[in-house]
């Protein structure tokens, strides 16, 4: 999809992905960008240095995100793309951690994408288009060692982005989801722990490959194109100039104990195009090769052959046919 003149909504846009996404939207010439956080002060701060809207919410909450869909809608008049990128590490471990802080990452982590999801498909097929970018990361995919809430949620979050691409991708609905390892904002300002390995991303690397991503995603664009073509026939028009059988005009009782050969030659046939026989309405395909071809009859269809009654070969060579690829996109 193109983000050129698309209406785009992104949760926890106040600091780390979500602000480096924002900026980087708004440099691909996105037409409109919300920036929705719990943190309305620093959204604001975001929404202005991109010249866009700041929305408050929890988007652990469904009716916050009926909210955020309903004043987008009458803000920038719908949405194109929505990037579900709000999320927490929850509490780490797994024997300590109590229902409640299960419930509050499993809201943040999980239900927020399918709360938008649910909200906002609707209307995104009716409009024929939408994206939806969920950021969940390699915790989901590799597992994070000790934090359970935080690798089962995102594990979570990346098969229900699976599922929708699945279901609504060729329904004109694109879907993205985001996994990065140790990404340099306020979650790991403590440290990456494991996930930082291999280093650190900066968010605004993070936001270039999400737009690389939704940009050469074929799915969420209405629009298509096709290159014209021709269907090409030979210009000489392939003929049968005569048919021979290894047993003559008369086949005896003697000549029906063996496989039979009939030999078609042809004119202005290619090379390794087809010749059908058809006798006692079975059909027998030989390969042409140079004018001529060979065609074997089995022992037991001669056999089935009833005797004293006259029978007719019929040979066709079918026209080659060049078909060049059709492109779509």
């Amino acid at each position: 999809m193109k983000v050129s003149g698309k209406r785009v909504v992104i949760t926890g846009a106040a600091s780390g992905i979500g602000k480096a996404l924002a900026i980087a939207f708004q440099a691909a010439d996105a037409k409109s960008i919300v920036c929705v956080d719990q943190n309305i002060i620093e959204a604001t701060i975001v929404a202005e240095t991109i010249s866009g809207y700041a929305i408050e919410a929890n988007v652990g909450l469904e009716k916050d995100i009926i909210k955020v869909i309903d004043e987008c809608n009458s803000l920038i008049s719908g949405i194109d793309i929505f990037c579900s990128n709000a999320g927490i590490t929850g509490m780490p471990g797994f024997l300590d951690v109590s229902t409640e802080n299960w419930q509050e990452i499993w809201d943040v982590n999980v239900m927020a994408h399918i709360f938008a999801a649910k909200h906002l498909l609707p209307q995104m097929l009716e409009q024929g288009s939408g994206y939806l970018v969920n950021t969940a990361s390699a915790a989901g995919l590799l597992t994070q060692l000790g934090a359970a809430p935080y690798s089962v949620t995102k594990s979570a979050a990346i098969s229900f982005a699976e599922w929708i691409k699945i279901t609504y991708g060729e329904k004109g609905i694109g879907v993205s989801c985001l996994c990065p390892q140790a990404v340099r904002t306020a979650m790991t300002e403590n440290g990456p722990g494991v996930a930082g390995v291999d280093g650190m991303m900066e968010p605004e690397e993070v936001a270039v490959e999400v737009l690389n991503a939704i940009e050469t995603d074929t799915a969420g664009n209405p629009s298509s194109a096709t290159s014209n073509f021709t269907v090409i026939g030979d210009t000489t028009a392939p003929t049968i100039s005569g048919v021979s059988t290894s047993w003559g005009s008369v086949l005896n009782s003697i000549e029906d104990n063996s496989n039979g050969t009939v030999t078609i030659a042809t004119s202005g046939v290619e090379d390794g195009q087809t010749v059908t026989l058809v006798l006692n309405s079975k059909s027998y395909t030989g390969t042409v090769s140079s004018n001529t071809t060979s065609i074997t009859v089995p022992a037991a269809d001669l056999q089935a052959l009833s005797e004293s009654n006259p029978y007719t070969l019929s040979a066709v060579s079918y026209t080659h046919l060049t078909l060049p690829t059709i492109c779509s996109v």
